[in-house]
């Protein structure tokens, strides 16, 4: 087995994470825990502190699942809370191509139809530009794109794209 990590999420991502998980359920917290009104806040107050920190401690090891793995003629794409498995044989024969998402926008990704969408981490399914569907886990702007027989691609953001390309060209 093969496994390739994808490119790291920039401090951007984590920062919008943190934000979002972190710092906005601890301000509704504190506006419940100290205000006055006649119902006692506080139980809410410790409820939603402990959901969201035993969100967070079980959440971490999802966030960092970043990986291609290439082993008996299955591709696996890993990101976050999405994964796509694929036969080999599924990909259509030197279809791989790394190509730069700003430069091409008909590659782009448009529209979400399941997945996350924050600014520097996509993963999950989307349409392009040309209307097209396409599974992605990207993070940058340079994504190795796979034309399937299925009728989408898969498209994805690779630490070291030449590597993983070679891999996928000898099975």
């Amino acid at each position: 087995m093969e496994q390739f990590p994808l490119n790291s999420a920039s401090l951007r991502i984590y920062v919008w994470l943190f934000f979002l998980t972190v710092a906005l359920p601890c301000v509704i917290t504190g506006f419940a825990f100290f205000s006055k009104p006649t119902f006692n806040w506080n139980i809410f107050a410790i409820v939603t502190a402990l959901s969201v920190s035993i969100f967070l401690v079980l959440s971490v090891p999802v966030f960092t699942r970043h990986r291609v793995e290439i082993m008996n003629g299955q591709v696996n794409i890993k990101m976050a809370f999405y994964s796509e498995a694929m036969d080999s044989k599924d990909i259509k024969a030197g279809s791989g191509i790394i190509v730069s998402l700003s430069k091409t926008p008909n590659l782009q990704l448009r529209t979400r139809l399941n997945g996350i969408g924050l600014p520097g981490y996509q993963a999950g399914w989307f349409t392009l530009g040309d209307g097209s569907k396409a599974f992605a886990a990207v993070t940058s702007d340079e994504v190795i794109q796979l034309q399937t027989t299925k009728g989408y691609s898969l498209m994805f953001s690779a630490e070291d794209p030449v590597s993983v390309l070679a891999a996928l060209k000898m099975r």
